[in-house]
């Protein structure tokens, strides 16, 4: 799919060098190519690299693109619907419009869409298979693997029932629409178990409010709800976060705080509670959001970052909660770096990756690239590391040191030598999840491959710099200050290069 944005200053929808001599030529591609929608009208309206559809049909079509996606939002005419008047105009050929045409004719034969229907498997598919009890057990495992635990004051895992009211707040407790994110699914409700549906048997009481009346923007907020709800609570699990409402396509946020009201929320129902009852923070979001209050904040004893879980987020947080199961012990990591507050952040205009991501990062963010807390604590020794003429292997024992088993996610990261080009301060180019047992030691074999060590050189190309490598593999990255408690361990290798 070629999208909205230009490489080099060409619309990639028009870029004959990306979709063909790359794509196509360089690497072997033999499908098609569809833009995203409305993509190839924006050349006109949004790029203005070209002024009418005839010369961006022809560009569009002779960098290789099969298909285009039109989008009616704006009111503009579909750029492909001047095919039949470039050909007239002898712009474009009628062999070539076949040539285009092939690829996705070709990839409907080979999904066999026109094969006899009986033929066709996914023909005798009915709702007993799509909604089978090892789906299900599926969508749980996936919600469960994705938690990362942000926080944790030694108050998670909950073993054993809380004797007296469970307060359960926030606008994404009981929100069966935004717990699915940006284009989720309209499915049967039947299948979907809120963190209210799950979480309200964790006392022997319980209590909800939503405490905002319009969802996720919270503009409209019931403080009198919450300060009723959390009345005598001793535990309070308050539910915040964005869903698509205010993330997704289209709907970039200005900042990275969440709503005022959801964080006054939190404030009230910590005012209003007992002063000894403990707050569990879980969040429903995407992008990262400032929680420099909610970690500062002594009564809030945990944070978990759920993302999107779907339909199993009740279950699947009632298990995480409660270590329900082995597999229910937190081992998700985060995919991006943590920014502190907006400030920390590169402008979007700023290309030079200074400051940008984990790997050219200059300052401490508030949760680091593969950040992630366990129940269990882990230990790592004996690093091997050994070069060999296209990667490098290596071995690391890594020893469970805590009381639950559970899953941990050696992280193995490289720093170069100096080079003549820039290079990342930092880089993962391996990572495993592993399964071990309390008390045991489990040895975990790890490969890089060399084109993990390449560099860009605008004269050169691809190049492996020769020299001395740092490696460090742990549970985390090296020589961050918000730390998960393991210890990272370091070692060197020289690789020199097979010509």
């Amino acid at each position: 799919m070629c999208s909205y944005n230009s490489i080099n200053g060409v619309p990639s929808c028009a870029n004959k060098e990306l979709l063909t001599n790359i794509l196509r030529d360089e690497w072997g591609f033999r499908g098609y190519v569809v833009s995203d929608a409305g993509a190839v009208e924006h050349i006109i309206h949004s790029h203005q690299y070209l002024n009418n559809s005839i010369d961006t049909v022809v560009a569009c079509i002779n960098a290789g693109v099969n298909l285009a996606v039109a989008s009616f939002k704006y009111d503009y005419t579909p750029v492909y619907f001047s095919i039949v008047e470039a050909v007239n105009q002898g712009r474009l050929t009628i062999e070539k419009i076949r040539e285009m045409m092939k690829p996705m004719w070709y990839t409907r034969m080979r999904l066999g869409e026109f094969d006899p229907p009986e033929s066709n498997p996914y023909k005798a598919l009915d709702l007993s298979v799509v909604e089978s009890p090892e789906h299900q057990s599926l969508a749980v495992e996936a919600a469960l693997k994705s938690f990362v635990l942000l926080k944790n004051k030694e108050f998670l895992p909950l073993r054993k029932l809380i004797q007296g009211k469970v307060s359960i707040i926030g606008p994404m407790a009981d929100n069966k629409i935004q717990i699915f994110g940006d284009y989720g699914p309209n499915t049967d409700s039947k299948f979907i178990k809120t963190p209210l549906d799950t979480l309200k048997v964790l006392g022997t009481d319980f209590s909800y409010a939503a405490g905002c009346v319009d969802s996720t923007p919270c503009l409209k907020y019931d403080n009198q709800s919450i300060a009723d709800a959390v009345k005598d609570s001793k535990m309070v699990i308050a539910c915040l976060g964005l869903g698509p409402i205010l993330e997704g396509e289209l709907k970039d946020r200005a900042t990275i705080s969440l709503p005022d009201n959801q964080v006054q929320l939190v404030k009230d129902a910590i005012e209003n509670s007992p002063p000894d009852t403990p707050l569990v923070l879980i969040l429903f979001n995407a992008g990262p959001v400032d929680l420099r209050w909610a970690e500062n904040y002594l009564r809030v004893v945990a944070i978990i970052e759920a993302f999107y879980p779907a339909q199993a987020a009740g279950e699947a947080l009632y298990k995480m909660i409660t270590l329900a199961e082995p597999m229910a012990n937190p081992a998700g990591r985060l995919p991006f770096t943590w920014p502190t507050s907006e400030s920390d952040m590169p402008a979007i205009t700023n290309y030079t990756m200074i400051g940008r991501t984990y790997r050219y990062l200059t300052h401490q963010p508030l949760y680091p690239f593969g950040y992630g807390l366990s129940y269990s604590s882990f230990s790592y020794n004996n690093l091997k590391v050994y070069p060999l003429m296209t990667e490098i292997i290596g071995s690391v024992d890594v020893t469970n040191n805590g009381p639950f088993a559970g899953d941990e996610v050696v992280q193995t990261y490289i720093s170069w030598p100096v080079y003549k080009e820039p290079t990342p301060r930092l880089q993962l180019v391996s990572f495993d999840r592993v399964s071990i047992d309390t008390g045991k030691t489990l040895t975990v074999n790890f490969s890089i491959v060399a084109v993990s060590l390449f560099v860009w050189s605008d004269d050169s190309g691809w190049n492996v710099p020769s020299g001395y490598y740092d490696i460090y593999v742990g549970g985390q990255q090296p020589n961050v200050t918000k730390s998960v408690g393991s210890n990272v361990l370091k070692s060197k290798f020289y690789f020199f290069p097979k010509s």
